[in-house]
């Protein structure tokens, strides 16, 4: 059986319900190749492997797996190693999919979907290859999701079954849209899910503990992870973005000033557009140039977003309701998604404002 042990900490949880976008810009990245799935799904898909020889990159490919080697006094006994590497997301944007592995156990970040580019044709999307994983799947004890845009949650439903259908730990939000997606999917099986909260502590195995805490990020209920391992102390840290009030202080800073206070090893952190030197501009001047829209648009506003960026969508729908506006969803997945967010009460939106398309 696996040990799951769930323990609700008393420190108050932080309010992310409300937290800004992160730029969806696209950057650089290196050309892979591709082969197809063997497995049928509903639509093509390819799942990519180990790349393009190094001599045909355009830039050099960064190393993805490193040995960690042990904090003096912390490992339990000498030679301890914890490997990572990555199955997708780093120098790219999708295909989300991180590994660690300790010893006969290994944690898995996220399993998303990436979207086809020009060297793709034939595409509709790529996933990660889990040929190892598979492999190993008696090893592997827990999946954990960090948030639910489809570039970290796409690829649950075609590789679940593959590496063991290991217990998938989230957040509510994430919980429901993963669910709601895997009704898609008559002959996956059935996910046994674990919901976390903000600084809930659950205990893996023997050789993993995690505590998660809340992070900024375009989508309610996105955490970051602390883990405890005899090696060190590690932080896996996914999407973020630091935004700034008016006053240009930025926000959203307390969970980590908590995490840096616990002997961490490593960090392992990652936001699209770090290597760009300054700052993003903040969510809140993206919602006053929504407002002078609204205010002198005369006739109808077609606007267009990701389904999954329900801090987007819901500032687009109160400045509506401001405005007096009527609102027509276009999208199965953003009708979907806006559901979900109400269901939960991370969306409010008031009688009548939403009118079917017909």
């Amino acid at each position: 059986m696996r040990e799951r042990k769930i323990v609700r900490a008393s420190r108050p949880s932080t309010d992310r319900n409300q937290a800004p976008s992160k730029p969806s810009a696209r950057t650089g990245r290196r050309p892979m190749e591709t082969n197809r799935n063997k497995e049928r799904g509903p639509v093509r898909n390819s799942n990519r492997g180990g790349g393009m020889p190094e001599s045909n990159r355009k830039t050099p490919r960064r190393p993805i797996f490193q040995r960690l080697s042990p904090v003096s006094g912390t490992a339990s006994e000498a030679g301890d190693t914890l490997k990572f590497f990555a199955l997708g997301g780093l120098e790219e944007i999708g295909r989300n999919m991180s590994v660690f592995e300790y010893k006969d156990e290994i944690i898995i970040f996220d399993a998303g979907i990436q979207f086809p580019e020009e060297d793709t044709p034939g595409i509709d999307y790529i996933i990660p290859n889990t040929e190892y994983l598979e492999a190993n799947k008696h090893k592997i004890k827990a999946l954990i999701v960090t948030h639910a845009h489809y570039d970290h949650i796409g690829a649950i439903p075609y590789i679940m079954g593959k590496i063991g259908n290991p217990t998938l730990y989230t957040t509510a939000l994430a919980k429901e849209m993963i669910k709601k997606r895997q009704d898609e999917f008559t002959n996956a099986p059935k996910i046994d899910f674990e919901v976390i909260k903000n600084h809930d502590v659950v205990k893996i195995s023997d050789n993993f503990e995690l505590t998660f805490f809340g992070v900024i990020h375009s989508i309610p209920d996105t955490v970051s992870v602390l883990i405890k391992n005899p090696v060190g102390n590690f932080v896996y840290s996914t999407d973020v973005k630091f935004d700034y009030d008016e006053k240009g202080n930025a926000m959203g800073l307390d969970e980590f000033a908590w995490a840096g206070k616990q002997n961490i090893h490593t960090l392992f952190l990652e936001s699209t557009g770090a290597e760009v030197q300054g700052i993003s501009p903040s969510e809140s001047l993206v919602i006053k140039n929504l407002e002078d829209i609204f205010k002198k648009t005369k006739g109808r506003l077609i606007i267009g977003t990701f389904a999954s960026m329900l801090n987007r969508l819901a500032e687009i729908i109160k400045v509506a309701e401001k405005y007096d506006r009527k609102v027509f969803i276009s999208g199965l997945s953003m009708k979907t998604n806006l559901q979900i967010a109400q269901n939960l009460g991370y969306v409010k939106i008031k009688k009548g404002t939403i009118v079917p398309l017909d």
